[in-house]
């Protein structure tokens, strides 16, 4: 499916550079943090072995078009999270167990090994925790929320993503379809004809496809490159789909009705 499926069966790298921040003692600041995060997805493997201290399985290999690289997804739920990382617009990067985060909870001194860490095109950086739609134990939850606590402290967004997040309708539809169209090779004439017809005022996805001849899959793979962006969160890819130029920075082009939408 993907060219750069053979990632999937090397072996990972793990660095020992820049996967580790101590929030524990105040010494490293938010920047210094936001900076480390920042490398840490931008590097090739992981802070630890996945899978290697959790009870769950792997259930896939996901192949990552916006990053080049083949990440072991250790549940459904985080499965559905990577399809919409690949593909969102505000998502410029992203790398699954980048960094491990060292912080206080209850006077002990835990780690945590987020599981998506995000940079967006806005330049922030944010975790993102996959859980299923069981309720956490009491346990679990305090500790996640003072894990949330201290890197929110260090600037950086802590989300929890559950299945009605990452599993909602048409987004989780329209997001699998572009991502598993994503490794059809860009034509140059066909980008060169989609971004003149954008600049030419065409508002929807049936309007470029008049308008450039290109086929519906090809220009799916254009918005996975971030060509430009397409609505995929009001309904079903059709002809009526909304579609605009892309934000600065964008990687990848699927977006949201209105502004701050993908990540409520």
């Amino acid at each position: 499916m993907f060219e750069h499926i053979d990632v999937c069966v090397r072996p990972a790298v793990t660095g020992s550079v820049a996967r580790s921040i101590d929030l524990s003692g105040g010494r490293v600041s938010p920047s210094e943090a936001q900076s480390l995060v920042r490398r840490a997805i931008a590097m090739h493997g992981t802070a630890r072995r996945t899978a290697s201290a959790s009870h769950r399985a792997i259930v896939n290999q996901f192949p990552s078009n916006k990053m080049k690289a083949c990440f072991a997804a250790e549940s459904k739920a985080e499965a559905s999270v990577l399809v919409l990382a690949d593909v969102l617009e505000p998502v410029r990067a992203f790398r699954p167990q980048a960094i491990a985060i060292q912080f206080n909870h209850d006077g002990r001194r835990c780690t945590a090994y987020p599981d998506v860490a995000v940079e967006t095109t806005r330049g922030q950086v944010e975790f993102w925790e996959c859980k299923g739609d069981r309720e956490l134990s009491a346990v679990a939850n305090a500790r996640l929320k003072s894990l949330g606590r201290v890197l929110g402290a260090a600037g950086i967004t802590y989300r929890i993503v559950r299945p009605d997040w990452s599993r909602r309708e048409p987004r989780a539809s329209n997001a699998n379809r572009i991502w598993r169209l994503a490794d059809y090779p860009l034509i140059p004439e066909q980008v060169r004809v989609t971004l003149d017809a954008l600049r030419d005022g065409a508002a929807t996805l049936g309007e470029l496809g008049r308008l450039t001849g290109v086929p519906r899959p090809h220009l799916l793979a254009i918005v996975a490159h971030g060509v430009f962006a397409l609505n995929i969160a009001s309904s079903p890819i059709g002809d009526h789909s909304p579609v605009r130029n892309i934000h600065q920075h964008a990687t990848s082009g699927g977006c949201g009705a209105s502004k701050g939408q993908d990540f409520q």
